[in-house]
């Protein structure tokens, strides 16, 4: 299993953010969001979320759980 850390927005569109957001263990997909959050001035109005996925099958991920390319 990988994992992305994508953040939704209030439609509910996924956006991938930054650079890495593709992982192999969930607990580095957690601390990226960890870092991302305490990098940030104020609190942002979106879900951070790890979606977990099986190799080979990130796009179709994506696209299922909306996350914009």
């Amino acid at each position: 299993m990988r994992y992305l850390v994508a953040y939704f927005d209030t439609n509910g569109v996924g956006r991938l953010v930054g650079t890495p957001n593709d992982f192999a263990e969930r607990a580095a997909a957690d601390t990226r969001i960890v870092e991302i959050k305490a990098g940030q001035a104020k609190e942002h109005k979106v879900n951070y979320e790890v979606v977990p996925y099986a190799p080979g099958c990130k796009t179709q991920t994506m696209a299922d759980s909306k996350i914009a390319q």
